[in-house]
């Protein structure tokens, strides 16, 4: 009997740890926006990083989407903005994680677009994190 309670405690606390650091990473950051440049031009500022993305008629391109977070939040934008265009490119400047982790968000209707050793140079710089 003891020794259900520290185990019963012990999953309490994993179970709200995961459930705060959940609606943590769902919250946008108070410094991530986007700013309309010009024509269909538009900045999104994720506190220190910036990328763009374009609106053409035919669905939005956008330039190296960032992290896993700020690509769900701006998925999530880009459907409230733009309704009628989702996003066709997702073109990586290069293979960074901080450029690159998020763009699996968009493969339900995005062609993903990199030099052809992009794939190669993220895998190795997969293996080499902590």
């Amino acid at each position: 009997m003891t020794r259900r309670v520290p185990v019963l405690v012990s999953i309490a606390l994993l179970l709200a740890t995961s459930i705060s650091g959940a609606q943590e990473r769902m919250a946008p950051e108070p410094a991530w926006q986007i700013s309309h440049m010009r024509g269909g031009v538009y900045r999104v500022n994720a506190g220190p990083q910036v990328t763009v993305f374009f609106v053409t008629g035919d669905g939005i391109v956008l330039v190296d989407p960032l992290s896993r977070s700020v690509s769900t939040w701006l998925k999530e934008e880009l459907a409230t903005r733009f309704p009628q265009e989702p996003v066709r490119y997702v073109v990586y400047t290069h293979h960074h994680f901080d450029r690159a982790s998020g763009g699996g968000v968009f493969d339900e209707t995005a062609e993903h677009v990199a030099h052809e050793s992009f794939s190669a140079e993220r895998a190795k710089s997969a293996a080499r994190l902590p």
